[in-house]
């Protein structure tokens, strides 16, 4: 069946990919200078803030950034 679903799309020259404010998350903590302390590694911390931020994200998508949005900012002012 996947293989149908994409000779019909080649064939419409359709491009279903979409780019969404997920994808730009690994580019800007790329750019971030994340301090780490002695109770969590560096690698460990990237990860913590790479979930909080993808979590903001669908936050965000869902219109629900109230509250959510000053904790992921007060977050954020703790790294640096």
């Amino acid at each position: 069946m996947q293989d149908w679903e994409l000779v019909v799309l080649q064939a419409l020259r359709w491009d279903v990919s979409a780019v969404s404010a997920a994808d730009f998350v690994d580019a800007i903590l790329r750019r971030l200078s994340l301090q780490t302390d002695r109770r969590a590694s560096a690698s460990e911390r990237r990860a913590t803030v790479r979930q909080n931020a993808l979590i903001y994200v669908v936050l965000a998508t869902l219109g629900n950034v109230g509250r959510e949005f000053q904790l992921f900012v007060g977050f954020l002012a703790q790294l640096s």
